[in-house]
């Protein structure tokens, strides 16, 4: 979440801060296939060790341009690449392990577990900064991939010598059965580019202060927590349509957003906006789940990055455009996120959640 504002700080341009944000979406598109090959060669634990690895790189980068600020831009390069390195196994892992009758339970459980560990992280963020400079807060980062890579090794799954056939996915993309599934997943990830990247700008630019926004995101984040393991099971029994209830509370939200000026009333939106996001991404995340038990799983993991991060690419110029245009009119901005969030419920129409299994 700091990331946006140190380039902020370096560009001194919402423009410049947005285009950083399209090279890393543009960058993952090809490290999407890169992140394939190495794992149907190698594995997935070798293809998450070197994505902590890359990233230490990469925060060494972004450490070095406060001194030689051009080297953002080969920065978020390097970054893009190693994102799908990174989520690949995450989500592989994720949908072997998962019971199929139970996967919201599963996403819910793994959503409370990563608000559990990182809740906190935002606001401890916050107070590094304040406390010495961004430069502190990436090496602490550093560290901990460091760790992370080596735990990788400790459990016992792992996987190599899937199928990945580019001709296959190519197809699998134009198949008018898939089309409302994969249009959802571009409305994920449109609105995922302006709550990280926009949002937090907004945020830094209203209220000044890192501890604040740190600790905006941490109490935000600890709260929804109390509702995941209730969602999770209400999807198992119910189904997703929950998701639809999430997407009306949040447009709302999103309204209202361009309108906030102060650190209590962007509190409160934000605190709500999880909450919501509760109702929304869990059930998202299930039905995304449930087709990749449909699918080659390698390969539907790997369409589902290019998606996202198409759609990212496409936002962040968007934004390049809308902030060149506008400056900071947020509203335009914000306009986007609602955009977004309406086409992530096509994901719920019927014949997305077919049982056919689609290879």
């Amino acid at each position: 979440m700091f990331i946006p504002i140190f380039i902020y700080k370096i560009t001194h341009s919402l423009p410049a801060t947005f285009f950083f944000f399209s090279i890393y979406h543009a960058a993952a598109i090809p490290g999407g296939w890169l992140a394939g090959k190495i794992a149907q060669r190698f594995g997935l634990d070798i293809l998450e060790f070197s994505s902590g690895i890359l990233r230490c790189f990469f925060l060494l980068l972004l450490m070095l341009a406060k001194i030689f600020p051009g080297l953002i831009w080969p920065a978020a390069g390097l970054w893009g690449i190693t994102i799908p390195f990174c989520w690949l196994p995450y989500y592989y892992t994720v949908s072997e392990r998962a019971n199929p009758k139970h996967i919201g339970e599963t996403v819910s459980k793994l959503d409370i577990i990563a608000k559990v560990m990182v809740g906190l992280g935002p606001f401890l963020g916050g107070l590094i900064i304040a406390a010495s400079d961004f430069s502190m807060l990436y090496l602490v980062a550093i560290v901990a991939f460091l760790i992370s890579g080596a735990v990788i090794f400790l459990d016992d799954f792992d996987k190599k010598d899937m199928r990945l056939d580019f001709g296959k996915m190519l197809v699998r993309f134009w198949r008018p059965s898939l089309r409302k599934f994969w249009l959802g997943l571009v409305g994920e990830g449109i609105e995922a580019e302006v709550y990280s990247v926009a949002w937090y700008l907004f945020i830094y630019l209203t209220v000044s202060s890192y501890i604040t926004l740190g600790g905006i995101q941490s109490v935000s984040l600890l709260v929804s927590i109390l509702l995941l393991w209730l969602v999770g099971r209400w999807i198992d029994k119910k189904g997703p349509e929950i998701l639809n209830w999430g997407v009306v509370g949040n447009v709302l939200n999103w309204i209202i957003r361009p309108f906030l000026l102060t650190g209590l009333g962007i509190f409160i939106a934000d605190l709500f906006y999880k909450l919501l996001s509760v109702f929304i991404w869990t059930p998202f995340q299930t039905v995304t789940y449930e087709r990749a038990e449909k699918m080659e799983k390698l390969e539907f993991f790997i369409q589902r990055e290019w998606v996202g991060h198409i759609s990212g690419l496409g936002t962040s110029l968007l934004l390049v455009l809308i902030s060149k245009r506008f400056g900071l009119n947020w509203a335009p901005i914000f306009s986007l996120a609602i955009v977004g969030l309406l086409m992530c419920t096509l994901i719920l129409t019927p014949g997305v959640r077919t049982k056919t299994a689609v290879k």
